[in-house]
């Protein structure tokens, strides 16, 4: 593998390492955009009066959705919005608000099922704990992040033996009672009418170093363990969790601060990454929120340049796609086989699950075309329904033309998913040259006109 690709590679392994849950995610790329030189804003102000030409910013919402944008040195109002979003949420297994569970001398957990997972790929797993912890200190309610790199529970499958008729065929999993990871066991005479198993409360709070009774709420999810790595003889392969979405969460990112020239550009960059895509994206925080929007708005001078603006913009939204499997070729439609470490997969569907369109998608082809980006279409196979995206809620909620595209990846939703390392270099790439070259091709856009 060339360098640069193994560097990117590299270092998206080291990024994953330290995303393991949405706020994690959110808290590392608020740290490199402030690296960069990204002011912190805060929607609570009138933050609009603090942006400039050429100035960088970057605001949070619920420290799960970060939204960061750069002004064009020649921008004015009126001029476009090039923007790339992603999402920072993967499936995951989330403590319940009461989730202790007692059952036959072991202390368990009670957990629900975030997203659309493969929960039988979580099964004998080291599972650690992770999230965030609202807390009460000196008056304030504040917010604590946990990553706990312990193994603190696991979800033992049952032994083969033990299968009745179709259970011993796979791993299949009853959401409600298969899915509880035991922890500890039950010492004799333990009697506690907590919510949560007092020694795992413990357990946390002396990893963050806070008193359980400053504790007044927390998301807390387990995560598998087993550490990112590059993979294969040739070190062709990231295996990881949360590569949907955290892959192309990264290429907006690294895309979104590697793009130059931005004294000569005429748009606002916008990089937007959401929480809860993979429930519907129906948050304050998700793609159907204001967010977006919002900054959209603040950016422009009047109501009137705001609609000119968005008729002038286009929006890469950036979400995985799924790669041909060699085992289960079958499933993909024949023509649209997107292979790793092939480039950036264009996504294509006529009833609109993706929003690409003809003129979306001709202009990042060309851009790519005459940057030598690789990139790679893709449309399923009629026979089978395919999941959406954030693509389609932007692109009707801001009314702004949209091309949904992806890093292709194999075992999307599996508790270890695997892409190509050649593609964070890939998509790093795909992001960047949008950024530096839709601004010069949306004056020469002559539709509806």
């Amino acid at each position: 593998m060339e360098s640069e690709f193994l560097k990117s590679a590299t270092s998206f392994v080291s990024f994953l390492k330290r995303s393991c849950s949405c706020f994690h995610v959110v808290k590392n790329c608020c740290e490199e955009l402030s690296s960069a030189g990204f002011q912190r804003l805060c929607e609570k102000s009138n933050w609009p009066s603090s942006v400039h030409p050429l100035g960088k910013y970057f605001i949070t919402r619920n420290e799960s959705a970060v939204i960061a944008f750069a002004v064009g040195g020649q921008y004015k109002a009126g001029n476009g919005f090039s923007i790339v979003a992603a999402h920072t949420d993967s499936p995951y297994l989330k403590l319940k608000p009461v989730s202790k569970i007692e059952s036959n001398g072991y202390c368990q957990l009670g957990v629900e099922t975030y997203g659309g997972g493969i929960w039988s790929s979580w099964l004998d797993r080291d599972l650690g704990l992770a999230g965030r912890i609202m807390v009460e200190e000196d008056g304030c309610i504040r917010s604590k992040l946990v990553q706990i790199d312990e193994c603190v529970a696991v979800l033992p499958s049952l032994a083969i033996h033990l299968r009745d008729g179709d259970a011993k065929k796979d791993n299949a999993v009853n959401k409600e009672t298969s899915l509880r990871p035991i922890t500890r066991m039950k010492e004799n005479g333990e009697e506690d009418a907590s919510f949560h198993d007092k020694e795992l409360i413990q357990y946390v709070c002396d990893h963050v170093h806070i008193k359980p009774e400053s504790i007044l709420d927390f998301e807390l999810f387990l995560y598998d363990l087993n550490e990112p790595r590059l993979a294969g003889l040739k070190k062709e392969f990231v295996t990881a969790r949360g590569l949907d979405n955290m892959a192309c969460a990264y290429s907006c990112l690294e895309g979104f601060l590697q793009a130059g020239r931005l004294e000569e550009e005429a748009t606002v960059r916008v990089m937007v990454l959401f929480d809860n895509e993979e429930i519907g994206s129906g948050s304050l925080m998700g793609a159907e929120s204001t967010l977006l929007g919002d900054v959209l708005r603040g950016l422009a001078t009047t109501p009137e340049q705001e609609l000119i603006s968005r008729r002038k913009s286009m929006i890469l939204s950036c979400d995985m796609a799924h790669a041909v499997h060699p085992n289960y070729a079958e499933v993909h439609e024949a023509n649209h086989k997107p292979l790793l470490n092939k480039g950036m997969v264009i996504k294509n569907h006529c009833r609109q699950r993706y929003a690409t369109s003809s003129l979306s998608s001709a202009v990042v082809q060309k851009i790519c075309k005459e940057h030598k980006v690789p990139f790679q279409q893709f449309v399923l196979r009629q026979d089978k329904n395919g999941g959406s995206t954030i693509g389609p809620i932007m692109s009707t909620k801001e009314g702004i033309y949209t091309v949904d595209v992806g890093l292709p990846q194999l075992a999307m939703h599996s508790i270890r998913e695997t892409m190509g390392s050649m593609d964070v270099k890939n998509g790093i790439d795909f992001v960047r040259v949008f950024l530096e070259h839709y601004g010069e091709i949306c004056e020469r856009i002559v539709i509806d006109e």
